[in-house]
Formats: structure tokens, C-alpha cells, sequence
């Protein structure tokens, strides 16, 4: 933050909030660009298994109507936490285990990597 010794608390507190909202959104275009790279590999990957015979069109139907809330938060908004909840609330019953188990991995590794930095940003703010 740079500030010069005219700028007021007032002035000094609204840079500081203006540069954390700015970081913030930066994060939330990252992880939502992130979350469409991701998708679009999944995606390959359904077409890949179509084209081989290993999968069918009503099957990717339904994988992908149970799967609609996960990706609706995750790919659109870059909400990975909601994400991640909504595929346990989800579970493996109807999109199987191992894809199930392959998206959980993907989320939880996610967040594990990308959501430390904005917790030690507001560690940091709280602090003050």
C-alpha cells in the first residue's frame, strides 16, 4: 500500500479495502478459470469414453443433471467450498465411485492449494 503522509485513516482504510477487494476478485477469476480448464479436460474425458463405447448419451445425461449444482457453483462462480459440499451432499449412488472419488480429489486438492493465501490475507487484516 502506498501512502503518503497527507492521506487521512479515513483515506488509508479505504486504499486497504479497495486493494483487498481488488485481490479478492482477482482470486475469484483465477479459480473460475481454473474450475472451466478443469471442466473442459472432464469433459474430453466423456467424450472420449462415448467415442470408445464405454459410455453412453443418457448416461452422461444423468452423470451431468446429478453433477448440474456442483458445476452451476463451481465453474460459474469459482465457488470450490460450495462445490465441494454439494458433491458430498451428492455422494457416488448415481455418478459412481470412481468419478465420485476423482471429483472429490479434484475439489479437496483445489482448495487445500488455492485457499490458504486469502485466509493468511484476512489472518493478516484481523490482526491490525
Amino acid at each position: 500500500i502506498e501512502v503518503d503522509k497527507t492521506s487521512t485513516p479515513e483515506e488509508i482504510a479505504n486504499q486497504q479495502a479497495e486493494e483487498l477487494k481488488q485481490k479478492e476478485t482477482d482470486l475469484y477469476i483465477k479459480r473460475m478459470q481454473d474450475a472451466q480448464r478443469i471442466w473442459a479436460g472432464l469433459s474430453a474425458e466423456f467424450r472420449i469414453a462415448k467415442q470408445v463405447g464405454q459410455m453412453d448419451d443418457a448416461t452422461e445425461n444423468i452423470i451431468l443433471a446429478e453433477l448440474k449444482p456442483v458445476l452451476d457453483i463451481v465453474v460459474t462462480f469459482g465457488q470450490w467450498k460450495t462445490g465441494y459440499q454439494l458433491l458430498l451432499g451428492i455422494g457416488s449412488s448415481v455418478i459412481g465411485e470412481d468419478l465420485y472419488n476423482k471429483l472429490h480429489d479434484i475439489l479437496w486438492n483445489y482448495i487445500q492449494e488455492n485457499y490458504e493465501e486469502m485466509e493468511q490475507l484476512r489472518n493478516q487484516i484481523n490482526k491490525k
